[in-house]
This record gives C-alpha cells, sequence and structure tokens, in this order.
C-alpha cells in the first residue's frame, strides 16, 4: 500500500505520480530539497504581484479564497461554508485603508459582526484606516508576503519529477505542521517550477485536529501581472460600527 505522502502526490496529480515518487537520501539531498524550498519562497516574495486560491476544509467548515496581491496591496473574494451556511467577502487594501463587503452570514462569520447587525451593513462597505488597532495586521493579510507565508513544509523529503497544469514541475513532499492542533503533523506536498529560480506552483497540505482532519491548498499563478486597486467611496468607518454595537 502506498504511503500517506504519496498518497497525497497521488491525489494532487493522478495515481501515475507514484511511479516516480522517489525517497531522497539523508544528508546531501535532503539539504538540496530543503534548499529549493528556501529559494522559491526567497523567489516568490522578490516577485511584483501574484494570483492565488487557497481552500481549507475542516469537517463541515470550509472557506475559499480567492486573491490578487503585491507588497502593499491586494483584494480577496471570499467564501465561507459552515453546514448549509454560505457567506461572501470582498476584502480590498489599498492606499492606507483596507475595506470589507459581504453579505450578512458573511459579515457575522468572517468579520465578527453580531447577527443582529450584520443585516444592516450587508453590501456595504467598511473600512477600517491606517490609524485603527489592529490595522497593520488585517493589511498585512492581504499583501504578496502573507500569501507566500502559507506555505509551510520541512523535511524529511521526498521528491518526484512531475507534469502538472500542463508544464513540468518538481514535487517535493515533506511533512507540515500549518494544519494541526497541538504538536501534531500532517503530510504536505510542494509543487515548484522547474526553472534556474524555482517558484511555487501548488502547496497542498493535511492536518491532523481534535475532532477530525483539516485540508488545504494554495495554487499561484500570473506571476507579476499588474494590479489596478481603486478605493470605494463612501465606505463606513469600522469605528462606527463597533460603537454601535456597543
Amino acid at each position: 500500500m502506498p504511503s500517506t505522502r504519496s498518497l497525497l502526490v497521488a491525489v494532487a496529480l493522478g495515481a501515475g505520480a507514484l511511479t516516480t515518487l522517489s525517497a531522497l537520501p539523508a544528508g546531501a539531498a535532503t539539504s538540496s530539497a530543503q534548499s529549493q524550498v528556501t529559494a522559491a519562497l526567497a523567489a516568490a516574495n522578490s516577485q511584483k504581484t501574484v494570483h492565488y486560491v487557497a481552500t481549507s476544509t475542516y469537517s463541515t467548515r470550509s472557506i475559499v479564497i480567492t486573491g490578487d496581491v503585491s507588497a502593499t496591496e491586494g483584494q480577496q473574494q471570499v467564501v465561507l461554508h459552515y453546514g448549509k451556511n454560505v457567506g461572501h467577502m470582498t476584502n480590498l487594501l489599498v492606499g492606507s485603508a483596507v475595506y470589507f463587503k459581504g453579505d450578512a452570514y458573511g459579515l457575522t462569520a468572517y468579520l465578527g459582526l453580531p447577527s443582529s447587525l450584520a443585516p444592516t451593513y450587508a453590501g456595504k462597505w467598511i473600512s477600517v484606516t491606517s490609524s485603527s488597532q489592529g490595522y497593520s495586521s488585517i493589511a498585512q493579510s492581504l499583501t504578496l508576503s502573507s500569501a507566500v507565508d502559507q506555505i509551510s513544509i520541512k523535511g524529511p523529503y521526498k521528491q518526484a519529477s512531475v507534469s502538472t497544469g500542463g508544464q513540468k514541475a518538481t514535487a517535493l513532499v515533506g511533512l507540515t505542521s500549518s494544519l494541526s492542533t497541538g504538536k501534531k503533523v500532517g503530510p504536505a506536498t510542494l509543487f515548484l517550477t522547474q526553472a534556474t529560480t524555482p517558484l511555487p506552483i501548488r502547496f497542498v497540505g493535511i492536518g491532523h485536529q481534535s475532532k477530525g482532519t483539516a485540508h488545504g491548498q494554495v495554487s499561484y499563478s500570473n506571476w507579476n501581472e499588474p494590479l489596478n486597486f481603486t478605493a470605494p467611496t463612501g465606505a463606513i468607518p469600522a469605528s462606527s460600527i463597533s460603537a454601535a454595537a456597543g
């Protein structure tokens, strides 16, 4: 029976990947794999922009974030599922403010707005300015570095030369703790372009939590394509909503 880590590659690429997956011997080869990861993350952070799609699921909950980000600006489209409930959000970082707009369930599940207030602000832009408490961390989540930081993988590694999305890639299979609770780890695979300086194509991980298994995936594409964001007008300051909520 294939190992869990081998199955992770098979799920992402098809069963044929199992025939090319090879264990890396200890020492220099494992160091080489880690060097590829380090180089790819550094290269990714040096790019101007990226388009990404991040998906995570746990039990009856899931969230899909589709983003276009640069070092200083970004936009996300968010879809949340919790059982039969579905919420939608649009998040935008432009200039010195972050803007949010969503439906009632999205505002409650994603922003934590009280359900009694959410219908009032559904479909309206809400702004958080640079002078607001917590702005820095909120703004950071809408940047390129935050998108790249979703990749978390460590050895020991296995390696495969594969084809994904019509392009040749290197699959590095290791471990991640980013989707688990406590000190648990789960399998992870990072797919890189086969270039002199590789860039991430996709990261896939599995985590172990107290009541089940969590799955996560982030795909990257359209590196360095131009982005053009415009701040919405008439946004409602988040501080005024906080005051209304008491």
